[in-house]
C-alpha cells in the first residue's frame, strides 16, 4: 500500500544537506549516450560518457571499477548492474538504472527528478544501487554495514510533488 513518505523536518533537512553538501558526480554508461552527459554538464553536474573515459565497449565490471576508483555515480539503462553478485554493494559507486531505453519519453522525467534528488547531494547515494520505473517508483536498495544488513525502499513520486511510500 502507497503511504505518504514521511516530510523532513526544516532541521533535519540542513543536516542531510550539510553531510552531503557536494554535488553528485556521473559516468553516464554508452547505453545512455552522450547527450545526457552534456545536459548534466549543462545543469553544473560532473558527468563524463563512457567515451571520454575510453570505456566504449568495455565490460560493464570495467565500467563499474572505473566508477568507484573516480567516484562517479553510474547513470544507465543496463539492469545487469542491479546483480548483486557480480556488482557488490561494498564496492558500489551508485547505480541508477533509468528508463527511457525504447524512446517512450519515460527519461525525461526521470532526468528531472534525477537533477533534484540525487545530483546535489554527492555521496549520498554511494553504495545504492537505483531502479526508475516509467512510472516514476525508484526501488532503493543498499546494505548498512554499520548494522549488517540489506534495506530497500520504494517511493514513488507523483505529479504534484508529493512522494509515496511503499509499505507492505
Amino acid at each position: 500500500m502507497w503511504k505518504p513518505f514521511p516530510k523532513l523536518s526544516d532541521d533535519e533537512m540542513r543536516d542531510f544537506e550539510r553531510e552531503f553538501k557536494k554535488k553528485a558526480r556521473f559516468l553516464v554508461d554508452e547505453n545512455m549516450g552522450n547527450d545526457v552527459a552534456v545536459l548534466l554538464r549543462d545543469f553544473g553536474y560532473n558527468a563524463i560518457f563512457v567515451a571520454e573515459a575510453g570505456l566504449i565497449g568495455h565490460p560493464d565490471e570495467t565500467v563499474f571499477a572505473y566508477a568507484w576508483k573516480d567516484n562517479r555515480i553510474i547513470l544507465t539503462h543496463d539492469r545487469d548492474y542491479l546483480d548483486d553478485r557480480q556488482f557488490p554493494f561494498h564496492r558500489n559507486p551508485g547505480v541508477i538504472v533509468l528508463p527511457g531505453a525504447g524512446g517512450d519519453g519515460s527519461l525525461e522525467p526521470a532526468i528531472a527528478d534525477l537533477l533534484r534528488l540525487v545530483a546535489p547531494y554527492g555521496n549520498a547515494h554511494i553504495g545504492a544501487k537505483i531502479e526508475v520505473t516509467q512510472d516514476r517508483v525508484w526501488t532503493v536498495r543498499g546494505f548498512i554495514k554499520a548494522e549488517g544488513r540489506h534495506f530497500e525502499k520504494r517511493v514513488k513520486l507523483e505529479r504534484n510533488g508529493e512522494a509515496l511510500e511503499w509499505q507492505p
